[in-house]
């Protein structure tokens, strides 16, 4: 039967090579001998380890001065330099090549968040190193919690590109980030009860989401760091905002939620949104399926949904 029962003795070399071949992308046979010796505790607590990084950033081996080949560090604006497609393809090989020489879950862990909240390496997401500062909000995130993740995704630089979050204002509002985080983010649609009714959410919260959302424009420059993750975001113009009060359907209580009138006020605006979000249990019910069938299995028994994922998903939403 399907147990979430701590198990408390050493791994042995079976369940330690079962333990790094779903956390890790590379290992050793030393790797596997000295897992043998650990319990699962001690095993988890050396994985967790943060990653330090082997590659410290990509290069363009083809750039013709220290701008070009290490562009993701110059000041100069991101889409002034040439080859992006190149230096798309070296972010990649920067990411992999850590992943395969580091024995840490980070990575593995920042694959899940990239399937949860997904953008694209090669078109979309503007400048190359947007998709850079993409992947390291994920990095940041991998052993913090997921509702964070939520917050900052909004106003990252790639994101706003890649779903047209970045041209969302109260005269054209653009519904495609509102709608993939409702539907693939975060609590995902339930079964389709009517005419845009699909029990977890419907078209009219929708429509509230993108007028939360609203407003949210690029920092092309990267000159604006959140002081939170020491990473560049985008900005919030306040008169392309939303501002009136938005009032969300029965599947979250026809709660209302006050419109944002300055800066702080639209990012709190924000925080409360996701906050009503994360509040649902179908939110961490489909964060924990979405976990187990990344790292256990794709299909599973009604026990597993009894005795693992619903537990989980009460862990998660009491505690982030």
């Amino acid at each position: 039967m399907p147990s979430l029962s701590p198990y408390s003795q050493p791994l042995g070399r079976r369940k330690a090579k079962h333990l790094l071949r779903r956390s890790c992308f590379n290992f050793s046979p030393e790797k596997i001998d000295e897992f043998a010796n650990l319990t699962p505790s001690q095993a988890l607590w050396s994985l967790s380890a943060p990653s330090v990084s082997k590659l410290y950033e990509p290069i363009d081996p083809k750039g013709e001065d220290w701008d070009e080949k290490h562009w993701t560090s110059s000041m100069k604006d991101p889409r002034d330099f040439s080859r992006q497609g190149a230096k798309r393809v070296s972010i990649a090989g920067w990411w992999w090549y850590n992943a395969f020489n580091e024995i840490t879950l980070e990575h593995k862990l920042t694959l899940f968040l990239h399937t949860c909240f997904t953008t694209s390496k090669d078109s979309g997401t503007g400048a190359s190193t947007y998709f850079y500062d993409h992947l390291r909000l994920l990095q940041k995130h991998a052993f913090g919690d997921l509702k964070s993740l939520a917050n900052k995704i909004t106003i990252d630089n790639a994101m706003l590109f890649y779903l047209d979050n970045n041209v969302n204002n109260k005269w054209n509002p653009n519904e495609n980030y509102a709608r993939e985080f409702l539907e693939l983010f975060t609590i995902l649609k339930g079964e389709q009860q009517g005419e845009g009714d699909y029990t977890n959410y419907t078209e009219h919260d929708v429509q509230m989401a993108s007028k939360v959302f609203s407003g949210y424009k690029n920092k092309n420059d990267r000159s604006i760091i959140d002081s939170d993750t020491g990473l560049p975001m985008g900005y919030i113009n306040v008169n392309h905002h939303v501002q009136e009060d938005k009032t969300f359907s029965a599947a979250f209580g026809n709660t209302t939620i006050s419109g944002g009138t300055d800066v702080a006020s639209i990012l709190k605006e924000h925080e409360d949104f996701v906050d009503m979000i994360f509040a649902q249990d179908a939110t961490a019910i489909s964060y924990v399926r979405k976990l187990y069938r990344f790292f256990v299995k794709s299909e599973w028994e009604a026990s597993v949904e009894t005795d693992i994922i619903e537990p989980l998903a009460s862990d998660l939403r009491n505690n982030g």
